[in-house]
């Protein structure tokens, strides 16, 4: 109602292809893409994880990046693949593994399969139904 009674362009953005949508067919002057200059929009990492809906903790940032040990390397590899496939899951996923998996002074962690079973909302009532309680 707006664009056509003010002959306004409306529009919108998509961010991760960087595409320009026009959603009204203005007139050809009144089109955004040609009366506003282009511009390179990019995200920081902050912006991007907030966009998913993430944050960063800069209070704990470690000083040192570098990866010296190659099989650290290629588990880090495989939990970034992982988190890429499944990136709607992962802030819930980092949750429960907040809560539930606790590890050690040595960074181990200690729980049985049973136990954490048992701790996930979606086995819970299915365990209890089934009579069953792991531990």
């Amino acid at each position: 109602m707006l664009p056509k009674e003010y002959t306004t362009p409306m529009h919108m953005y998509d961010i991760e292809d960087n595409k320009l949508i026009e959603l009204t067919k203005s007139t050809e002057e009144r089109r955004i893409s040609q009366n506003v200059p282009r511009q390179k929009v990019r995200l920081n990492l902050d912006r991007y994880i907030e966009m998913k809906g993430g944050i960063i903790n800069h209070g704990l940032h470690k000083d040192v990046k570098e990866i010296e040990d190659d099989a650290l390397a290629d588990d880090i590899t495989a939990l970034w693949n992982a988190v890429k496939k499944h990136e709607d899951l992962w802030n819930p996923f980092s949750d429960f593994a907040r809560s539930h998996l606790i590890p050690d002074e040595n960074l181990n962690v200690n729980r049985r399969a049973g136990a954490i079973i048992n701790a996930l909302p979606c086995c819970w009532e299915e365990n209890e139904r089934a009579g069953n309680r792991l531990s």
